[in-house]
């Protein structure tokens, strides 16, 4: 059990494949494991010559098996007749290196965490990404017994795809659900009901588009719409910040905010600022609400920083001589 998860260990389920010896889409790019496995439709792949890249530089100078993981993961509801209390379950599988022709045979899946919907599943995917750092270490609990073989081989093993709905991508980021004020399209943040009619494009941008979206003829830059691009900044997707937004991250010599596109670094700049502030007394818990929301983090995200921050605040506080 991990934090009222059932967890299937990553290293028994690469155990388990390899010990029924089945065929496997292992990444190779000159080995003499090619004999017992078979490359097919993840090798041409720039990823996956990246990935065999790491690989070769964790064991320079043996064989090493290099496996790649694809990881899905979602709510789904009970079979029963009613839906009312039916005790919603969350699931989270991987598939290792299933061959093309093998691509939705239960063999090459695996149920590694199961638990209720609704609770915090942040410890079994810190626990997930933790094993699959382990197996880039080159540890000898890398070594695994394969059926082929008949003897004991690394394993090298990597994240290739992550499949989930929007729902779970957004809860599993933090970021608010697409109804939300700023997050209606993902990776942005963005007010699109205060500023959709921008959006479309005008009557001169569709005529150009029409006669020329089959050549290279540039596209000419219009004042009057955005081209349904979410990202313009010619100031048509300008919005106008929240009730406590601190104004002075608002643009220099502007009362609007501009669309911006999300990325884990902005993020965590937004967050560790957000604390930062809040620590040193500039902002209150409003300031620091309001501008996190803009930036599309959810509740939860928002609760927990504002609790840290208060804390740390607290401490200095007391430590100061000031409580």
């Amino acid at each position: 059990m991990l934090n009222n998860h059932a967890y299937v260990s990553l290293h028994d389920c690469v155990s388990d494949l390899l010990a029924h010896g089945l065929v496997l889409d292992h990444i190779y790019f000159g080995s003499s494991l090619e004999e017992v496995t078979r490359v097919q439709h993840v090798r041409e792949s720039a990823r996956a010559r990246a990935i065999f890249a790491r690989s070769s530089l964790v064991y320079p100078s043996h064989p090493v098996l290099t496996l790649y993981v694809n990881e899905w993961s979602d709510d789904y509801e009970p079979n029963k007749g009613s839906k009312a209390n039916c005790g919603s379950v969350w699931i989270k599988t991987v598939t290792i290196s299933p061959p093309i022709g093998e691509l939705h045979s239960l063999c090459y899946t695996y149920p590694i965490a199961v638990g209720r919907k609704g609770i915090s599943h942040e410890e079994v995917e810190l626990y997930f990404s933790e094993e699959l750092l382990s197996f880039r270490s080159g540890q000898a609990s890398n070594l695994f017994y394969s059926h082929h073989l008949k003897s004991s081989i690394p394993a090298y093993l990597e994240l290739f795809t992550t499949l989930q709905d929007q729902p779970e991508r957004r809860s599993c980021h933090y970021i608010m659900l697409g109804n939300s004020t700023y997050t209606a399209r993902w990776g942005y943040a963005i007010d699109i009901a205060a500023v959709c009619s921008g959006v479309p494009c005008c009557c001169d941008c569709f005529s150009f588009y029409k006669y020329h979206c089959m050549d290279n003829t540039p596209i000419p830059r219009c004042e009057k719409c955005t081209q349904w691009k979410t990202d313009c900044q010619n100031g048509r997707l300008d919005f106008s910040p929240p009730r406590d937004f601190p104004m002075d991250e608002l643009p220099v010599g502007h009362d609007k905010l501009r669309p911006l596109q999300l990325s884990y670094k902005i993020l965590l700049e937004a967050v560790e600022k957000s604390h930062n502030r809040i620590v040193s007394g500039v902002w209150s818990l409003k300031n620091a609400r309001s501008f996190l929301q803009v930036h599309g983090l959810n509740s939860e995200c928002i609760d927990g920083m504002l609790q840290c921050a208060k804390n740390s605040r607290l401490l200095d506080l007391v430590q100061s001589g000031h409580i």
